[in-house]
Order: structure tokens, then C-alpha cells, then sequence
């Protein structure tokens, strides 16, 4: 008798420890557990167990802690941005991808003509000329218009709720996304 209720005890405790399992999984999955560990593990994932092969044509420019200490404290003029686009481009670059959301419209900053011409001392000799007030975004625009191989992200901002039922745009440019990944600004609002 012993060997029958230990033959039956297996499957219930099969059972019993695989609910258990899925019951853990769902409390850390609802809990937003998995989301942390994804991100923790994510680049050694891709590090070493990716099975593709790497690229050599692609060159990826981070702006990192030397850049801010070389160039001044995030966020850079968008001047800056687009000194740095014009310079990929003219190194040949098919393809500029900025991985970088620009929400808002920059404010317009002031700078002297003597800062922009002159460094050091000199500038202090030519006196106090006054400022120029400079728009960032135009020279950032002007660039972008010039080239047409040039990937910026799109953010979607959903106002409340389950905004594809709120608004039909937002589900509009939604459902154009998915289709068509490669589709242009310009064809999302016709």
C-alpha cells in the first residue's frame, strides 16, 4: 500500500509545484518583476548568445561622459546636433539615425559675435557688442531638409486612456506604422 499512495503522490505534487511555478511567474510578471530583469540581462544576452554576425559598416557615435566634458552639459544646442549631422554626411555617411526625442521647440539662446568669432582674451578687447540671438531649431531643420537619409524616432504621445479608441489619429499612424515601417511623416497626415 505504501508503493500505490507513492505512485499516486508524484502527479499531484508535478502538479501542485507547477501551479505554484505559474503563480510565481504571474505574481513578478504583474508586479512589472520581468520588465527589470529584461533590462538587466538584455545586453549580455545580445553579447553572448547572439548567433548573428556583426556589422563593420555601421559606426555608432555615443554621447557619452568624455563628450560632455569635451563639448559642455547635455542638452546641446541643436546647432551642435546639426554641426555634427553636416560632418557625417560629408564623411559619406548613407544612412544617420539621431536616437534622440526633441519634444519641445528649443528657446532661443544669445550669444555675442565676439564669443562666436573670437576665444580668450580677444574677446574682452572688442568691447560689448550686442548679442545675437540664435535659433537652434532652424539650423537643425535646415539640415534635416537638405538630406534625405536621415532617421529620426517618432514619439507618439497618447493623451488618456486607450487612446486608438479616443482619437482616431494616434490609431491612424498606428496602424500606418505597423504596416509600413519605412513610411514618411508626410504620409501619416494625408
Amino acid at each position: 500500500m505504501a508503493k500505490a499512495s507513492a505512485g499516486t503522490s508524484r502527479p499531484v505534487v508535478a502538479i501542485a509545484l507547477g501551479l505554484a511555478a505559474s503563480v510565481v511567474v504571474l505574481l513578478a510578471h504583474l508586479g512589472g518583476l520581468g520588465e527589470g530583469i529584461e533590462r538587466l540581462t538584455l545586453d549580455r544576452r545580445f553579447r553572448h548568445f547572439s548567433n548573428a554576425p556583426a556589422q563593420t559598416n555601421i559606426v555608432h557615435i555615443e554621447i557619452d561622459d568624455e563628450s560632455l566634458d569635451r563639448f559642455g552639459r547635455w542638452p546641446w544646442p541643436r546647432q551642435k546636433l546639426a554641426q555634427m549631422v553636416e560632418i557625417l554626411q560629408q564623411c559619406g555617411a548613407s544612412e544617420v539615425a539621431l536616437d534622440i526625442i526633441l519634444p519641445e521647440p528649443q528657446e532661443p539662446r544669445y550669444a555675442s559675435a565676439a564669443e562666436q568669432i573670437y576665444s580668450g582674451n580677444i574677446a574682452e578687447l572688442l568691447g560689448d557688442a550686442p548679442p545675437e540671438r540664435i535659433f537652434d531649431d532652424d539650423a537643425l531643420a535646415g539640415v534635416l531638409a537638405r538630406y534625405d537619409n536621415i532617421i529620426l524616432p517618432m514619439h507618439i504621445y497618447w493623451r488618456s486612456g486607450d487612446a486608438p479608441k479616443a482619437d482616431p489619429l494616434p490609431a491612424k499612424i498606428s496602424r500606418l506604422l505597423e504596416e509600413h515601417a519605412d513610411i514618411s511623416f508626410e504620409a501619416t497626415s494625408q
